[in-house]
């Protein structure tokens, strides 16, 4: 076990492989088949992973989607939320 892993949570997913893509992004390979390509480092693509597909975080501020909603996603981060609420 390094010293990094020391310092997350049991529940923590961390990406399955990081690889790189001849665009300059990473592809970030996540469990259950979940795949990203990201610009951003991957410490902060896998805090947003977390945050959004593992805790939920967005959903926990009384945000209510149903069938037929239209919703835009204008935050300022890679995306994340936009590909959860299309599963």
């Amino acid at each position: 076990m390094g010293l990094r892993s020391l310092f997350y949570p049991k529940w923590y997913v961390r990406a399955l492989t990081v690889s790189d893509a001849s665009s300059g992004a990473r592809l970030y390979k996540f469990p259950g088949g979940f795949e990203i390509y990201s610009d951003s480092s991957v410490e902060e693509t896998e805090f947003l992973y977390n945050e959004i597909f593992v805790l939920d975080d967005y959903r926990g501020h009384g945000l209510a989607i149903n069938d037929g909603d239209c919703v835009f996603d204008v935050g300022a981060n890679i995306g994340l939320f936009t590909l959860k609420i299309c599963r």
